[in-house]
């Protein structure tokens, strides 16, 4: 052929591709030979391809066949190019296009095995000719209603199309569902194209117009908009119109949604029976009711939250100045009675109101919430988890299970732009616990009392301030197996919504003794310590506190209450000793090194045992590990210094103990004199 024309004949042609997101291969190769003619001279350039046809494989069951038609590109001088290409697509499967794309309908509790078919018909040049379309010709929707069981139905799908038509300029896009059993929907637009020199573009001031109208049932297909673990469902209705301009599109119509419902088993959230009334008009759209009542249970109805209000923004060519500042947005939300929890361990009832407000880019929140009823129980052990500088990703980007997991470094928040400021926070919202805010677990047993408030005047997104007072209203806690009431309980917040100031006393009840632990200081550097009224040494409130009695007797005892005094202060209060102690309903369960006993004589190591049965009255049973026989004490403590002593076993004896401390109010050991036997009726063994 001459200069600047040549013409190729492809016999075979195979090209194989893997996705890196998704295993697999996928092949594709020419059905026929096709010839390709190029023709290039001074004033115009020419492209033939003759009629031809594809086969697609891919990793799922499947084959497509692309045929087309005899197709032609040219081109004169600086006038617009002119192509023309007709053909058709035939037995294309929608889970390749759902895999392509990186989606898993699976997730959304949907299955399918449609396939899909089209054909074009373009002519565009001086003027311009569109035909196309895409169908479904075979197959259905599998999708799970959301009845609470795992129904699988199929959808009945009757029609899904998508039909693209353009004569001189003139676009008109409609598209069609219509099922059985998974709704119907019809939407359509329109616009104009403009004919430039170098070809046909779509203008900024070119007209638009448009309108959907769709009826959707309860479907589990919703929760695909929420994030994971949560399943929403309901009906929708929408009537909604456009007009305007592709700059500035005006949208209109109306949007009504009936049987809403929200849950998400992890957390205890589940809201049910809602109601959605909306509008839009132009840039706006008013909320003209929406309400949720919360889960029902064995306390009668779940409450209500309702909401109201609108919300307004600028239209595209005002938002480039306008940005942020151009939204304004007025909510309005009033909780009455709302169960917004109902897990075992974490129910929560509110009621209140808020109002939140944008404009200029500043956002009023006001409002007070009042709990009126919770029980919330912590776990004894927390929870192993994830830092925050790791980031668990798969290969497709989205979380979850079976995920790899990699560590991200920490990184400086971006830079704010000045150009484009963010929104300026002006949060006050009241927190009132109410009358039954209760808390149990780490051996806390308690109902708080109290309101906070919380405070935030930055821009972005920074972590809220709180001031107020908690306390708690009776109560007890346990420690190292003994149920202290709490006598004072403070939480004091002036910022910092994790580091309140601690004010907290527990005393050990039924005791002739005033003791127990303290802790003050805050709850990221708390400070723990002995209490004792009157002053005690440390050894001897110790032993009140633990064992319900004076004095550590000997230094295996001794050593065995600082051990205890360690657990206690290092937050471990609930070893092996004390859930065996715990297990057996005792209030003292020790072992003694071969010593002297407490009236002088020798003896091998022995275990005793002690149960406190009234505030004065105290048992306890030693067991000697080297010998058969075993000895029972009872002791009745007359006052604070004298306590009456009976013994039964190897010797049997009635003591009058008289008690004299010297530790002057220090830390000190504390050591009784030997015991004054007033009386002594010994019989042989």
């Amino acid at each position: 052929m001459g200069d600047g024309a040549w013409r190729a004949q492809v016999e075979t042609l195979q090209l194989k591709a893997q996705d890196s997101l998704q295993p697999g291969t996928w092949t594709l190769r020419l059905g026929q030979r096709v010839a390709v003619d190029w023709k290039d001279t001074p004033l115009s350039r020419a492209l033939q391809v003759s009629a031809g046809d594809l086969r697609l494989t891919g990793p799922q069951p499947g084959e497509a066949r692309i045929e087309w038609q005899p197709a032609s590109w040219s081109r004169r001088d600086a006038a617009p190019a002119e192509w023309r290409s007709q053909g058709r697509v035939q037995g294309l499967p929608l889970g390749w296009i759902d895999r392509l794309a990186g989606l898993a309908l699976s997730e959304y509790d949907l299955a399918e095995d449609m396939v899909l078919a089209g054909q074009w018909d373009l002519a565009v040049g001086a003027a311009m000719r569109v035909r196309a379309s895409l169908e479904r010709t075979q197959g259905d929707f599998k999708m799970q209603l959301d009845d609470g069981g795992t129904s699988v139905i199929d959808a009945g799908v009757r029609t899904a199309r998508i039909d693209l038509t353009g004569d001189n300029g003139d676009l008109d896009l409609r598209a069609a569902w219509d099922s059985q059993r998974a709704g119907e929907a019809q939407a359509r637009f329109r616009s104009r194209l403009q004919r430039q020199s170098d070809g046909w573009t779509w203008p900024a001031d070119a007209a638009v117009s448009g309108s959907l109208r769709a009826q959707l049932p309860r479907l589990r297909a919703w929760s695909a908009l929420t994030p994971p673990g949560w399943r929403i469902r309901g009906t929708l209705q929408a009537d909604a119109t456009l007009a305007g301009t592709r700059a500035a599109p005006q949208w209109g119509g109306t949007i009504a949604a009936d049987n809403l419902a929200a849950r998400s088993i992890v957390d205890g959230i589940e809201f049910s029976q809602g109601r959605l009334r909306a509008t839009l008009q132009e840039q706006r759209v008013d909320i003209t009711e929406f309400s949720l009542q919360g889960a029902s249970g064995a306390q009668g109805s779940g409450g209500q939250l309702s909401l109201k209000g609108f919300a307004l923004w600028p239209s595209a060519r005002e938002n480039t100045a306008a940005g942020v500042k151009g939204v304004r947005m007025e909510l309005e939300a009033q909780a009455d009675a709302l169960r917004v929890s109902a897990r075992a361990d974490r129910r929560l009832t509110v009621s209140g109101k808020l109002t939140a407000k944008l404009a200029d880019a500043r956002l009023v929140v006001r409002g007070g919430i009042k709990a009126d009823q919770a029980l919330i129980i912590l776990p004894e052990e927390t929870a192993s988890g994830l830092g925050s500088d790791v980031v668990v990703s798969t290969r497709n980007g989205k979380g979850t299970l079976g995920a790899t997991v990699t560590a991200a470094p920490p990184s400086a928040a971006p830079p704010s732009d000045p150009a484009r400021p963010g929104v300026e926070q002006d949060v006050a919202v009241t927190l009132d616990l109410g009358p039954d805010f209760q808390v149990r677990g780490y051996g806390l047993k308690t109902r708080l009392a109290g309101s906070l408030t919380a405070t935030s005047k930055t821009r972005g997104a920074p972590q809220p301030r709180l001031t107020g007072e908690i306390s708690t209203v009776g109560g007890t806690y346990k420690a190292y197996g003994q149920w202290l009431d709490i006598d004072e309980g403070v939480l004091r917040f002036s910022g910092a919504y994790d580091n309140p100031a601690l004010d907290i006393l527990a005393i050990r009840p039924n005791l002739t003794q005033r003791v127990g632990v303290q802790i003050t200081g805050t709850a990221l550097s708390p400070r723990v310590r002995l209490y004792s009224d009157p002053v005690l040494s440390e050894a001897e409130t110790l032993s009140w506190l633990l064992l319900g009695r004076s004095g550590a007797n000997g230094g295996a005892e001794a050593a065995m209450l600082q051990q205890a005094a360690l657990a206690i202060l290092g937050g471990s209060s609930n070893g092996l000793s004390g859930q065996l102690t715990e297990a057996l309903g005792l209030d003292e369960l020790s072992v003694r090194a071969p010593g002297e006993s407490p009236d002088g004589n020798a003896t091998g190591a022995t275990v005793m045992v002690g149960k406190r049965l009234a505030r004065n009255f105290y048992v306890a049973y030693e067991q000697s590990l080297s010998g058969a026989m075993g000895t029972f004490q009872i002791f009745y403590e007359l006052t604070s210094r004298l306590t009456l002593r009976a013994q039964i076993g190897q010797q049997s004896v009635v003591d009058l103990i008289y008690t004299v401390r010297f530790d002057n109010g220090r830390d000190a050991l504390t050591r009784e004199p030997p015991p004054r036997q007033l009386q002594s009726s010994p019989k042989p063994p």
